[in-house]
């Protein structure tokens, strides 16, 4: 079976059992990438992947993304970067050098792609998919879809008669060029970005002859998904212990009939390989004069020519456009021997052939390996107050500020307490005192389906005891290479009215990987939420230490003073809003919610 089908199967029978799954299509590319727009891969909630996006590189990546896509039932786009030069700092390492934009849907709108890929099969014929990624169009909504045939015919409607006449153009245009794109669609007020994919039932090779060396060709053509079909004029060669690889077998009496007994489109690529000359010429005097797209003939260039001389001799009429689709030699030049290599050699020329390639030696290929037709996804800009969507992940501001019942001394003390302001960030963990400004700490939280296990390092600025002022530049990896977050923070106290004193901080948060696409839409809502949540933390530890100073204070007078200890200056409240920020920020994102 093919990618393609395997895909089409497993949604099927997920959604029959009425499992939860995702699917992730690869809407657009930039740069070096291992799959093309259209490759897939389907997450189910349970066991194993189906598909394959990247070779590796983002695989599990893409799983998190889809988890979250289970939970909510929602559509996200994400984006994935990987054309830094500081991969290795980011925590990629991946080895890929290209970006990716997925579309990643529950099972719901998964089920509409099956459908469309069981339209595509039981037709087998070509039929394009466009599917509504963004849009400002009034009526038309994220993962609206329109499937168009090459016959102009379409199914499913995009809620605005501009825009669905946009998709119908491009999908033809897309359909005749057999390759799929993005495109932006104008509508009567707005406009929407849409993915149209031209979505391929396997490729049909029909093999003329039925002899030992056409087992390897079936083969070979059945483990790229394809559809191989078996003709000959001997029954007892045409069946699957001889071909268990054969998608099906045609009986020919007449070999000069056998373009209209077997299944000849202008899709269907022809190997003629019966070893018989008279009958290898009666193929081809069917097959010229069809649509057939490649046809191939086995044995040396002497035996094609005198073949196409007898013809034209008989009368039959080889234009050049039927001699520009035969092909003979069979194969690309690569010294094959034997039935297995003949048959590789025959199967690449089809590859090279479909995708407009000359073959040779991708080492000697100027420029990149694929084709670059379209720009390829770049992060765009976001709305939203205080975030934003970068080319190298998501970004949060934050401004927050709180007034606390205590002098400036007693809360600039607090700050500087480790042991003080630990509890407001849960799951955080001090590991080392690199230097009088250098501190590291990890914290590990399960947050909703993700775990996630961040360590970082804390690195002092600027502290102005005078000002109560400190300047933290931070960094926390993911330990999986989920990503990375970074982090520079400014806290400050100000006077107060009746003795109190003013907190106010500023950080801005930049989050790298998995991490930064789980954030995309959230950042607003969430960084105002995170830093309400750890300015309230830190009001009531700030508001209790001081009712438990006053309460201790003549005890605290006759008992001696401890042993100064070692102090850590301001990693406590830079470090805790980044934490702290981050802990949270995750908490609210998944669902999880603290007690």
């Amino acid at each position: 079976m093919s990618e393609l089908t395997d895909v089409l199967s497993a949604i099927e029978s997920l959604s029959a059992r009425g499992e939860k799954l995702a699917l992730a299509t690869i809407v657009a590319v930039r740069g070096s990438t291992y799959r093309r727009p259209g490759a897939r891969l389907l997450v189910p909630e349970e066991g194993e992947m189906v598909g394959n996006i990247s070779g590796g590189c983002l695989e599990n990546d893409v799983a998190d993304v889809a988890k979250i896509v289970m939970r909510e039932g929602m559509a996200r786009i994400v984006s994935f970067d990987l054309t830094a030069d500081d991969d290795e700092v980011w925590g990629w390492g991946l080895g890929c050098n290209g970006a990716f934009e997925l579309f990643v849907e529950p099972a719901a709108k998964a089920a509409e792609v099956a459908g469309a890929l069981r339209i595509a099969l039981e037709e087998e014929r070509p039929i394009a998919m466009t599917t509504v990624l963004d849009s400002t169009v009034p009526g038309v909504e994220q993962g609206d879809r329109l499937l168009v045939r090459p016959d102009g015919s379409t199914e499913g409607a995009l809620g605005d008669d501009r825009v669905s006449a946009g998709a119908r153009d491009a999908a033809l245009e897309l359909l005749a060029d057999e390759r799929s794109d993005i495109r932006t669609l104008a509508g009567a007020k707005g406009e929407a970005r849409a993915f149209v994919e031209v979505l391929e039932p396997p490729l049909r090779l029909v093999i003329c002859g039925a002899g030992h060396d056409a087992a390897p060709l079936t083969d070979a053509a059945a483990a790229l998904g394809w559809s191989p079909v078996v003709v000959d004029d001997r029954p007892e060669f045409l069946n699957h212990e001889r071909f268990p690889n054969a998608a099906d077998f045609v009986l020919v009496e007449r070999p000069d009939k056998v373009a209209e007994v077997a299944p000849i489109d202008a899709r269907t690529y022809v190997v003629v390989m019966s070893h018989n000359f008279l009958r290898d010429k009666d193929y081809v005097r069917s097959l010229v004069s069809s649509p057939v797209r490649f046809i191939a003939m086995l044995g040396p260039s002497v035996r094609t020519n005198r073949l196409l001389t007898e013809l034209r001799d008989e009368g039959v009429v080889l234009p050049d456009e039927a001699l520009g689709r035969i092909r003979g030699p069979a194969g690309l030049d690569l010294g094959a021997e034997g039935p297995e290599e003949i048959a590789a050699a025959i199967v690449a020329e089809i590859v090279a052939l479909k995708r407009g390639r000359g073959a040779g030696f991708l080492k000697d290929r100027p420029g990149p390996i694929h084709e670059r037709l379209t720009p390829g996804p770049r992060y765009r800009r976001t709305g939203g107050v205080g975030s934003a969507a970068t080319e190298r992940g998501a970004r949060m501001e934050i401004e927050n500020e709180f007034s606390v019942p205590a002098s400036a001394d007693h809360v600039w003390a607090f700050l500087l307490d480790v042991e003080r302001v630990a509890p407001c960030m849960p799951g955080a963990e001090l590991t080392e005192v690199v230097d009088e400004s250098t501190w590291k700490g990890k914290v590990n939280m399960k947050v909703g389906p993700v775990s996630l296990a961040f360590s970082g390092t804390v690195t002092m600025q600027e502290r102005d005891e005078e000002a109560r002022r400190v300047v933290l530049a931070a960094k926390g990896m993911e330990a999986k290479g989920k990503g990375a977050a970074n982090a520079s923070v400014t806290s400050w106290l100000e006077p107060g009215e009746d003795g109190a004193t003013t907190v106010k901080m500023k950080a801005d948060i930049h989050l790298t990987g998995t991490v930064a696409q789980l954030s995309r839409g959230l950042l607003p809502e969430v960084s105002r939420k995170l830093t309400a949540q750890f300015a309230d933390c830190l009001r009531q530890s700030i508001s209790a230490q001081e009712v438990e100073l006053t309460a201790s204070a003549d005890i605290a007078a006759e008992t001696p003073a401890p042993a100064p200890t070692k102090a850590i200056g301001g990693f406590r409240l830079g470090l805790s809003a980044m934490w702290a920020g981050i802990k949270r920020f995750f908490a609210r994102l998944f669902g999880k919610r603290e007690g």
